[in-house]
């Protein structure tokens, strides 16, 4: 669910391909399988831009209340531990860990400017490595137990809380392109991301766990609206359109609809759960283009 965030330019300049967060919205993906993690192996790869000045931004992620405070999340600000607003990059990851004290894992950056940043997660058998821009700025090798499922809260984008009856803590700054793994990325893999030059969201031609390779395509050559949806999303495409595969943020297929080679398509969407998802639009010749849109 969007709580005000507004389309904006993403890092190649296609307006309204990113989403900007003003310091009082957010944008709920809801609390299905994609962002549950249990005891295993995931990465989380997105780009940001934040606004000038210090702040608490709570970037992304998923945070359970009082008492376990199980979470996993990416913000800006100087420190967790006590609260203090900055200009770094930092991961804090902490499992649920029943009937004991939960541990911890983090990463922390040096100040980032203003500009479009990429950040890696990777959470991992041995450590939490958090990347920015390639560069692995911080790894922990803390000992995990306990799970990452923080089950009853929702994945979001843009907004946290500090504790029962704390202060809200909200992100001030554009987001694009994220994606979640469930698997280590190698640093191999996080290099192709950051190197990514396209405007299709396809991530490299990762999706998941998946090789796909796309073809480049013009921006104004296709439109999605309304995005986000709640039940329908109508694609005009410039080309005759074949078949329209969408998947979810972890790439997993969850809807193919034939497109009966015509310009433009109702896609029924209301049977998803809320979410971010990624509709990859081919045509007879088999050429494609992805795009993202948010199903509410």
């Amino acid at each position: 669910m969007n709580s005000g965030a507004i389309p904006t330019a993403e890092r190649f300049g296609v307006k309204d391909s990113a989403y900007y967060f003003d310091g009082t919205s957010k944008i709920q993906l809801g609390t299905a399988s994609d962002y549950t993690m249990d005891s295993s192996e995931f990465s989380i790869s997105f780009w940001f831009k934040r606004d000038a000045g210090n702040q608490i931004g709570f970037i992304l992620g998923k945070r359970a209340d009082v008492p376990t405070f199980e979470q996993y999340g990416v913000w800006i600000m100087d420190d967790i531990s006590p609260l203090r607003s900055g200009k770094r990059v930092y991961s804090y990851f902490k499992s649920s860990n029943p009937g004991g004290q939960a541990p911890f894992r983090e990463g922390v950056s040096v100040n980032v400017d203003t500009s479009w940043h990429h950040v890696v997660v990777v959470q991992s058998v041995k450590s939490l490595r958090t990347y920015l821009d390639t560069v692995l700025i911080g790894e922990d090798t803390t000992k995990m137990v306990g799970q990452f499922n923080v089950a009853s809260t929702s994945f979001i984008v843009g907004y946290t809380f500090v504790n029962a009856g704390g202060q809200d803590l909200y992100f001030k700054g554009a987001v694009d392109d994220l994606w979640i793994y469930k698997k280590a990325l190698a640093d191999s893999t996080i290099k192709k991301l950051f190197a990514y030059q396209d405007d299709t969201t396809n991530a490299g031609g990762q999706v998941g766990a998946k090789e796909v390779t796309e073809n480049q395509f013009e921006s104004n050559q296709i439109q999605l609206y309304p995005n986000p949806t709640s039940k329908t999303l109508r694609i005009l495409y410039s080309q005759k359109i074949n078949v329209v595969v969408v998947m979810s943020i972890t790439g997993e297929i969850v809807k193919e609809v034939s497109g009966d080679e015509s310009n433009e398509i109702n896609l029924e969407v209301g049977d998803l759960p809320a979410g971010i998802y990624f509709a990859k639009i081919a045509d007879r010749s088999n050429q494609s283009v992805i795009r993202r849109f948010i199903k509410q």
